[in-house]
């Protein structure tokens, strides 16, 4: 293999198995309950994170299945693929500037209620 074409290949799977990890996280937590939920082992899981190993993309589409999630989400950089935040965003970009700052409000005030609340010393 060309040198460049290995390196390209190496740096796009670094960048899968980050964005593997975001996505592990945010839905399964820690390895260990991937790997309770695929058979797959904490170890391999771990390599895949780390952008190791990528040629077993069968074992990534299972990993990504048991924890409800579209294989697309990799390629996606963090933009949600789950219908709710498609409708959200295809509203939001139809809809006023008074809407979307309509919108924005009502989530920072969610956001604010769900802070824990500081302690002042």
């Amino acid at each position: 293999m060309p040198y460049f074409l290995f390196v390209a290949t190496r740096e796009l799977a670094q960048r899968f198995g980050q964005r593997f990890r975001q996505i592990r996280r945010a839905r399964a937590g820690t390895q260990e309950r991937l790997a309770e939920l695929t058979g797959l082992s904490q170890s391999r899981i771990s390599r895949l994170e780390n952008g190791e190993g990528w040629e077993g993309l069968c074992e990534v589409y299972e990993a990504l299945r048991a924890i409800e999630t579209d294989p697309l989400d990799l390629f996606t950089n963090g933009t949600p693929s789950d219908p709710v935040s498609v409708e959200i965003r295809e509203l939001l970009e139809s809809a006023s500037d008074d809407a979307r700052k309509l919108a924005l409000e009502v989530l920072r005030l969610d956001a604010k209620r769900k802070e824990p609340a500081t302690q002042s010393a």
